[in-house]
Order: C-alpha cells, then sequence, then structure tokens
C-alpha cells in the first residue's frame, strides 16, 4: 500500500488562500463550489453503498472543473470515492491542471506585477 504525502493536501488547502489574496470574489467562488462539490462526492458515495441511482461522473467533474477541485480532492480522499477508477483519476488530474492554468492566467493577466514585488518585500 502507498504511504500518503502530505504534499497534496496541502497544495489544496493553499490553493484557496491565494486565489483569495488577488481575488476575493473568485476565492469565494471556488470555496462554495468546494463546499458543493465535497458533498456531490459524499452523497454519490453514499448512493453507491445502498446501490441506488448514481450521480453521472460528468456531473461530479464539471464542478471540479470550474473551480471546486479542491472539494473533490478532499471528497474523494475522505469517503475512498472514485480513487480506483483510472479514467475518472486521469480525467480529474486534467481538470484540475486546466483550472489551476485559468486561475495562473487569471492573476497574470490582471494582477500588476508591483504587487508581486510589494509581497515578496513583506516575505
Amino acid at each position: 500500500m502507498k504511504r500518503p504525502t502530505l504534499l497534496k493536501p496541502i497544495a489544496c488547502a493553499a490553493f484557496l488562500p491565494a486565489v483569495s489574496m488577488f481575488f476575493p470574489i473568485l476565492g469565494a467562488c471556488y470555496s462554495i463550489l468546494s463546499l458543493y462539490t465535497f458533498a456531490l462526492y459524499g452523497i454519490d458515495k453514499r448512493r453507491a453503498v445502498q446501490g441506488k441511482y448514481r450521480i453521472p461522473e460528468y456531473c461530479l467533474l464539471l464542478p471540479a472543473l470550474l473551480g471546486g477541485w479542491t472539494g473533490a480532492y478532499f471528497g474523494s480522499m475522505t469517503f475512498r470515492h472514485k480513487t480506483a477508477k483510472k479514467r475518472f483519476v486521469v480525467l480529474f488530474r486534467l481538470t484540475v491542471s486546466g483550472n489551476v492554468l485559468a486561475t495562473c492566467i487569471l492573476i497574470d493577466y490582471f494582477v500588476p506585477p508591483e504587487l508581486f514585488v510589494k509581497l515578496g518585500q513583506h516575505l
């Protein structure tokens, strides 16, 4: 069995405050989407255990793509849900990569370089 590393949870937990520092409204939207996505994973896991109608995979991946991927990550680890399906894991990783790339482009485009200099002086 692989030992879990702390790098992924720390990176997930650091992403939301970092985004909120530059774009408070976007950070709030990401937080709400993360809570929603976390709840979706829990609901789908409960339905899977009970043998009821499941939430389609695209309904789990779409909120993650829109910014709720931190909640999706913590939901999959907490409920041990969708971690064995290779196809889903690959799609989820692409979702995370796309969202982080889009967020970095937003920050690079809208945040003036002087702010980064000021942040560097305070560290």
